[in-house]
């Protein structure tokens, strides 16, 4: 699958959510069902998708039995936001470096500055 068509349906669940959490009488199976779509197809590739998120267990994941209607919008929209975040960044691996970076410097001199610009235009 190309990245452009990664990106299309990375957008769609950004769109899905806003429109049933904009939803006059949305039901709680409703959202829970999105909820759970989301969580599972994203949670392998957004770290810490269920931070500032009710319910949340490092351990366990979601309990849904003690999460209500405003909390699952709540929770949807910090997905919603975790999503747009991951969709600007999708497909940069091989522009943005992973782990860390580092530069042994060996000089007598004691005012080195060393600055890593990373740029990209999209």
């Amino acid at each position: 699958m190309s990245i452009n068509k990664i990106k299309r349906n990375i957008q769609k669940d950004i769109d899905e959510i806003k429109s049933l959490i904009e939803k006059d009488n949305v039901t709680k199976e409703e959202l829970t069902r999105l909820h759970i779509k989301i969580d599972n197809k994203y949670q392998s590739e957004i770290r810490n998708l269920g931070k500032s998120c009710y319910s949340w267990n490092d351990k366990y994941g979601f309990d849904y039995s003690y999460i209500g209607i405003d909390e699952l919008k709540h929770n949807l929209l910090c997905m919603e936001n975790k999503l747009e975040g991951y969709l600007q960044t999708f497909g940069l691996d091989h522009i943005i470096p992973s782990g860390s970076v580092n530069v042994n410097v060996n000089n007598n001199n004691e005012n080195i500055n060393i600055r890593c610009v990373l740029d990209y235009e999209g």
